[in-house]
């Protein structure tokens, strides 16, 4: 496995989205940001400021028009320590498998590029004329919905998306991918969609290989290409990651979790939840009141960054 890969896949990080699109705004200085990743698409768009971004083992300066397009499961990082102008960065992350049950042909890791419509999107493009002011208009657009909150529609986010998409693979590509890659990324699209699904139930590899058609080596060898973890890890990831917001947020216990991820005993979800977290369920109770506080701190942050990019658009449509 990468080196870089071996620094994201850590027990104690989930990287699992609770809903279908999210839009977040960067107004700060970000400096020497956490190396992360999703099991989503996120695409950056910069409106104002610089930016260096670290896509896998690629690095990529961005500037005002510039967008930079992160398939899932790829590590990143975005740094704006160096610039000079208030960073006003765009991001949008979408579930990849919402975008797949509204019928689209899309695959955001194959290849680890996003394959949309026939094509290879690039992972970094710099918008001009026309597109640049069509880009602007969708990023407005976006703000305007995003800043309804519990009102968002996730139907017109989603739409605003795929026009942001569809305006990133309106340029000319020269890259094909072979049958059979898209193929085998399908199939491991697949028997991800059946574990966020139904991690509740029983899953074992032979359900997956009988799902996906394929053999039990392969099916390990390109689930591990292509998410950077074997399948059973991805499960536990899924059980985990719910486990938390069953106890946190809905004040489950411990033999009611059981119940409802359908793990064999209380033993054994207190032994794994342990060993992903690196801490017990009381431990993480006594950490509640932190993380509330920092939470509390992120919407106040969010909040802030979203009034200076609707300043921002204000301020672009007095000047015009």
């Amino acid at each position: 496995m990468p080196d870089v890969l071996a620094k994201v896949i850590n027990p104690k990080h989930s990287y699992f989205s609770t809903v279908p699109v999210i839009v977040g705004v960067l107004c700060r200085r970000a400096i020497n940001d956490e190396i992360h990743m999703h099991d989503c698409t996120e695409l950056w768009y910069a409106l104002s400021g610089e930016a260096v971004h670290q896509v896998g083992n690629e690095t990529f300066h961005q500037t005002p028009g510039t967008c930079v397009a992160v398939p899932s499961f790829v590590p990143h990082t975005i740094c704006t320590e160096k610039s000079e102008d208030t960073p006003i960065f765009l991001s949008i992350n979408v579930s990849d498998d919402f975008l797949r049950r509204r019928g689209y042909d899309y695959f955001s890791y194959c290849s680890k590029r996003i394959y949309f419509d026939g094509k290879l999107l690039p992972i970094y493009h710099q918008f001009s004329g026309e597109a640049l002011e069509t880009a602007n208009s969708i990023a407005h657009r976006l703000s305007d919905e995003f800043s309804k909150h519990q009102k968002m529609n996730f139907n017109r986010l989603s739409d605003l998306y795929i026009s942001f998409i569809r305006l990133l693979g309106g340029e000319k590509s020269d890259f094909r991918l072979k049958p059979s890659i898209l193929e085998r990324t399908n199939n491991i699209l697949a028997a991800t969609s059946y574990i966020s699904e139904h991690y509740r139930e029983k899953i074992t590899i032979e359900d997956l290989c009988k799902l996906t058609s394929m053999s039990r080596s392969g099916l390990c060898e390109y689930f591990s290409k292509i998410t950077g973890v074997s399948p059973m890890y991805y499960l536990r990831c899924a059980r985990m990651a719910a486990a938390q917001t069953e106890f946190l947020l809905r004040g489950k216990n411990l033999t009611e979790i059981t119940q409802l991820l359908g793990i064999c005993n209380k033993a054994h979800l207190v032994y794994t939840f342990k060993q992903h977290f690196g801490m017990s369920f009381s431990e993480f109770r006594n950490k509640r009141q932190l993380h509330d506080l920092k939470s509390d701190q992120e919407n106040r942050q969010r909040l802030s960054d979203l009034k200076e990019l609707n300043d921002f658009f204000a301020n672009s449509e007095s000047e015009t």
